[in-house]
């Protein structure tokens, strides 16, 4: 089968979500023997890890009769729009519909808004099916006719892994941070709307905040955030970091105190890297997390500054036996995700 993955931001390094998941569904597909090209906001064709990825139009519309050609020699296009549920994603959505069998649209955020954005939708796209990482957003989209299921994101179970005490030592030296103290994980966007200032709490708590923090994209990298995190003694790590993985293994748990639907994707990765590495995971009741994984076997979720305190205690006394966060994730490899993906074509 000959596959067409377009997202705008799929280009290296691949250290954000919409980035990641396009990436590895492309590596997946073509693992599995698909024909598989992906589209990206680029100026020239490349090959990454023997995938081929070929320049976008400059237009927002994706306007460009050399683009609109070679996708009609193509069956099936899966659309991940790095704006997620907008109007224009939308637009885009049904002009890509006319050159080709099948257009699987991935929306992994929930960003429809608008009483004018819902009425284009309802009576222009009730015809387009959808693949979400929001609960919202299938109830809001169902409501205008169009078919949903939810999709989930994706884990490399073979990169992602636990490392023993010796391993978590040798790694905290190599990154230069406390062997003694419990240190706390968290891997994403810099910015406000991510409720970081709330890890200032764990920090205050003879905890060592560790925050990896994607410079991918300048816009959401708020210096004074990163500033004022640092003035409380919270390490920021915002190189791009390769081997991301030993950050995970060298933590003692993860926290995602993200409140806002707009500032992540619905399915975070970083949630399930961290459980892949079976460290015990603190986060809010964020996107279709709570439809997948009850709380239990080292996951935790916390509503507020006490639950936090309280939960975050209960977690770094729990024993390696008792924490089976991979056990629950084992289930999402990319793998998995890109089989599901492509049964639902095939049913197409």
């Amino acid at each position: 089968m000959e596959i067409t993955i377009i997202c705008e931001t799929a280009t290296p390094p691949f250290d954000e979500g919409y980035r990641n998941y396009a990436f590895m569904l492309a590596k997946k597909f073509n693992e599995l023997g698909h024909v598989v090209k992906l589209y990206a906001r680029t100026s020239k064709k490349f090959i990454y890890e023997n995938i081929a990825i070929f320049p976008l139009p400059s237009n927002k519309l994706f306007l460009s009769y050399n683009f609109l050609k070679n996708l009609s020699k193509n069956n099936i296009i899966v659309y991940i729009p790095s704006s997620s549920a907008t109007l224009p994603s939308f637009f885009r959505n049904k002009l890509l519909s006319f050159f080709c069998e099948e257009v699987i649209f991935i929306l992994l955020q929930p960003n429809l808004s608008g009483k004018a954005n819902a009425t284009l939708v309802k009576y222009l796209f009730s015809s387009s099916r959808a693949l979400v990482q929001h609960p919202l957003l299938k109830e809001q989209l169902e409501k205008f006719g169009i078919e949903t299921k939810f999709v989930a994101s994706g884990i490399n179970l073979n990169k992602f892994r636990p490392a023993n005490k010796n391993k978590k030592i040798e790694l905290r030296n190599k990154y230069d941070l406390p062997i003694q103290k419990k240190i706390i994980l968290h891997v994403g966007h810099i910015n406000q709307n991510r409720n970081l200032c709330l890890l200032e709490l764990v920090q205050s708590m003879d905890k060592q905040i560790v925050i990896v923090g994607s410079t991918s994209f300048p816009s959401y990298y708020d210096l004074e955030l990163r500033n004022k995190l640092q003035k409380k003694k919270i390490v920021i790590l915002s190189r791009y970091i390769e081997n991301i993985q030993e950050l995970y293994q060298l933590a003692d748990c993860y926290i995602f105190p993200v409140l806002s639907e707009r500032a992540a994707i619905g399915c975070p990765l970083s949630i399930f890297e961290a459980m892949a590495c079976n460290l015990p995971i603190l986060t809010t009741k964020f996107g279709i997390l709570p439809w997948f994984f009850r709380e239990g076997g080292g996951l935790f979720y916390f509503h507020n500054e006490n639950e936090l305190r309280q939960k975050l205690n209960v977690a770094l006394t729990f024993l390696d036996i008792e924490i089976k966060t991979r056990e629950m994730v084992k289930m999402f490899s990319w793998e998995n995700v890109a089989c599901k993906i492509l049964k639902r074509i095939e049913k197409v």
